[in-house]
């Protein structure tokens, strides 16, 4: 693997890598971070915080508590593990946007690193607990004016979001996944009797389900399998991926870049059209819409990987199950997989320039 190194100016006496800890529940972060640190000279820890007990942060929390994070409970844990903290020279934190919670309420002076990868406010927190709370709000937007904080998001309508929900401006720059560091062997493989050369893989999410789209595509002569798989690894032999978008931004997209994954995707307008009847769903915008915020469906669109301007030549769009029966057949394979692998191998070499300038100012 070739290895692009970080050529950072550090102080005289930090002979060592520069350390950094990173605390996580997403292993997909978790594997993204350890490449990009890998690949520029970083020495990174991770906690992954789902193979721990709630309580290993605070001393006291329950499983339903694991994702709080209240004023009290930051403040547990930054007291219980401040020695620890203090160790690294940096702190990442990524997926949930609360953790940071942890060092932005208690006055933390290393340098900040949060990547924000479900919506900053997204609460999942599976309590009464009010959150976003203002103090949150607050902290959050008054990062902005901390050199040592950098705010991060991993798709682009991460800004969009926390400007037009809540009025926060601090989310200023966005680095997506190169799709590098994840392994997943260690789950199922694709049977080996299904013949992938002449079938389309489909993953087991809401929308694929919910339009019965399995069903559908075996009435119109198309073979799809949706089962297990053991990562991006297994689904490259396939002939495409049919796939109904269901959340901004995805991880498992830019891990099949990687592979050379040809996706075949609905069209804005059929999108739109199977939304308005109900026959899909899109979490971010029924998300929206019960916060009445004032941000229109175009605008969604413009901020998603899905149908970023950039990434559209690597993908099919169908405008009906019919023309997506005609493009299957009248796609040229070959060429489409060589584009999406050229352009992940430039997407790659972008997100660690960008992260190298991320990390350079957070240690300089």
């Amino acid at each position: 693997m070739k290895k692009f190194l970080l050529v950072i100016v550090i102080p005289v006496l930090m002979l060592a890598a520069p350390r950094a800890l990173h605390l996580t529940f997403h292993r997909g972060c978790g594997a993204e971070m350890d490449y990009i640190c890998e690949n520029l000279g970083i020495d990174l820890d991770t906690w992954y915080l789902l193979d721990q007990k709630p309580a290993f942060l605070d001393g006291v929390s329950k499983p339903s508590q694991n994702y709080l994070m209240d004023h009290a409970r930051a403040e547990r844990i930054f007291l219980r593990h401040k020695e620890t903290f203090e160790k690294y020279d940096l702190i990442i934190t990524s997926d949930i946007a609360p953790l940071s919670r942890i060092f932005l309420q208690n006055n933390w002076e290393k340098p900040l690193i949060v990547w924000v990868c479900n919506r900053f406010d997204m609460n999942v927190s599976g309590s009464s607990f009010f959150f976003p709370d203002e103090e949150y709000l607050a902290l959050f937007e008054q990062a902005k004016h901390l050199d040592h904080v950098q705010m991060i998001g991993y798709c682009k309508y991460e800004a969009v979001h926390a400007k037009s929900h809540r009025g926060i401006t601090s989310i200023e720059k966005t680095i997506e996944p190169t799709g590098n560091g994840r392994n997943l062997d260690e789950y199922k493989s694709v049977p080996k009797k299904i013949d992938k050369k002449n079938t389309f893989f489909l993953r087991k999410y809401k929308n694929e389900r919910k339009f019965s789209l399995h069903q559908k595509l075996k009435a119109i002569g198309i073979h799809s399998y949706i089962g297990p798989y053991a990562g991006s690894p297994d689904l490259k032999d396939f002939k495409g991926m049919i796939h109904i978008p269901l959340v901004m931004g995805n991880f498992h997209l830019w891990e099949n870049l990687k592979e050379g994954v040809i996706h075949f995707i609905p069209t804005k307008r059929f999108y739109k059209g199977l939304y308005s009847q109900k026959e899909i769903e899109f979490w971010d915008w029924t998300n929206a819409k019960s916060r009445n915020a004032h941000i229109s469906t175009d605008e969604i669109f413009e901020n998603c990987d899905w149908y970023d301007s950039r990434l559209a030549p690597l993908f099919v769009f169908f405008d009906s199950l019919e023309e997506l029966q005609e493009l299957t057949q009248q796609t040229d394979y070959q060429t489409k997989k060589a584009l999406i692998k050229e352009f992940h191998k430039k997407h790659t070499k972008e997100s660690l320039d960008s992260w190298k300038e991320v990390f350079a100012k957070a240690l300089s």
